[in-house]
This record gives C-alpha cells, sequence and structure tokens, in this order.
C-alpha cells in the first residue's frame, strides 16, 4: 500500500472573470446582483465578452488552415449557440434537436456535421433533406443512409468516422483502439472505400476522435501510429 501523500486536485486558473464585491462578475454584475435582478437564487449566467475572448484566445494557437467548429452538445443554450454563429466556422451536432438549433441560428449547412452512434431513421431523414453531412459509424449506418437517401430522392453527404488502431491511454472517455461504438474500424474502412464510390452518397472526407478529457501531450500516440492509416490512404 501507498503511503505517499494524496494531492488535491487544482482548478485551472480562472482569469477570464472579472470580480465585483469579492464575487465573479458576468458583463460587470456581480453573482448576487444577477440574482436580485432574476429573483433567483439559481441560475446560469453566461458572459458574451468573455465567450469572445476564449475562441480569438484559442485562434491565435492554431494554425489558420485549421477551421474551428462548435459542438453544440457542449452547451444547446439557443442564445449561447447564436451568439457563436459568427465566431466560429461551423457546428457539430448530435441530436434532430439540435440540428435544427443550428440551422436556425443560419450557419451554413455545409458547415453542419452530425455525429454520434445510435442515430435513429428519422434522424437520418431530417438530416440527408437537410443536406448536412453525416458522420457514418459503421458500415450498416451507410447502407441505411444509402437507402433513406434513395427513398428521398437526395444524395446524402457523409463522412467516414474512422476508429484507430491506436488507443489514447490518458483519455477519461476512450474512443479508439478495438472494438468501440465510436466509428468504423481502420480494417473495414478500407474495404468501403473500395465501394463508396458507387454508393449513392458524396463522400466530403473523414472524422477522427480518439478520446475526450485528456490534459497530457505526451500521451498522444507516437508519430507512426497516427500516420499509419493515412499513409494507406
Amino acid at each position: 500500500m501507498s503511503t505517499s501523500p494524496v494531492t488535491a486536485p487544482q482548478h485551472a486558473s480562472m482569469t477570464q472573470f472579472a470580480t465585483v464585491d469579492n464575487q465573479l462578475a458576468i458583463a460587470g454584475f456581480s453573482l448576487s446582483q444577477i440574482g436580485a435582478m432574476l429573483g433567483k437564487d439559481v441560475f446560469y449566467a453566461y458572459d458574451k465578452a468573455v465567450i469572445a475572448q476564449q475562441v480569438e484566445r484559442f485562434r491565435r494557437v492554431i494554425p489558420a488552415r485549421i477551421k474551428l467548429h462548435y459542438a453544440v452538445k457542449a452547451n444547446p443554450n439557443a442564445a449561447v449557440v447564436n451568439f457563436m454563429r459568427p465566431l466560429v466556422d461551423g457546428f457539430d451536432v448530435a441530436s434532430q434537436k439540435e440540428m435544427l438549433l443550428a440551422m436556425q441560428s443560419g450557419m451554413p449547412v455545409a458547415d453542419i456535421s452530425f455525429a454520434g452512434p445510435g442515430k435513429t431513421d428519422a434522424e437520418l431523414l431530417s438530416a440527408i433533406t437537410a443536406g448536412v453531412t453525416l458522420n457514418v459509424e459503421s458500415a450498416t449506418e451507410l447502407a441505411r443512409i444509402c437507402a433513406i437517401g434513395k427513398d428521398c430522392g437526395k444524395t446524402p453527404m457523409v463522412a467516414l468516422r474512422v476508429n484507430p488502431a491506436f488507443e489514447l491511454k490518458a483519455s477519461g472517455m476512450k474512443m479508439a483502439g478495438g472494438a468501440k461504438p465510436f466509428g468504423i474500424d481502420e480494417e473495414q474502412v478500407f474495404a468501403l472505400l473500395g465501394s463508396i464510390a458507387d454508393m449513392p452518397v458524396k463522400l466530403r472526407g473523414f472524422h477522427i476522435f480518439c478520446g475526450s478529457q485528456n490534459l497530457k501531450p505526451e500521451a498522444c500516440p507516437p508519430k507512426w501510429a497516427r500516420s499509419r492509416f493515412w499513409r494507406k490512404i
């Protein structure tokens, strides 16, 4: 048994927020002031200036050629989504409701992608009709997309979600390496690429996401593992 002392986790510095009377301030008002205005003790408060600053801060450290898409499931509040619309290059959605919210914001459908396993036929039909890009999670889902597109007379926009053979071990939620509900196994992708040209879909590219909640750059797989799939392509 280890006798090493346990170090309490430290929250990341949140210097982006100002304070008023020793309280967090949102848009210049302290939390108690906002509570008084709302007549509530429990509420959600968002600061548009902080949101814009955080997006700009992120933009400064990523290459200019990389496009930034907002995952609506992170916060589907309509006011937040509408505010994010001019700040980002696209939206990623995980349900029909999120897709409609993204469209209502004015984001072009060409810049909206729909990801997630377990999509219903109604969701697939909705996405195909709208013209958003479906991130395909399995060969079975691709067959369903082809059938639904044929029935409604539309050419579905698709991207193949790849489940690479390597695993991002430091992730809180692992989405790659071995059997997972997320994406098409690397080996199957090559078989699909040989036949997708004859399918009634338009291939827009690939989607790959190995895991979430990883804050350790050194935990990334070696370069040969990350590039192996793309060299084969």
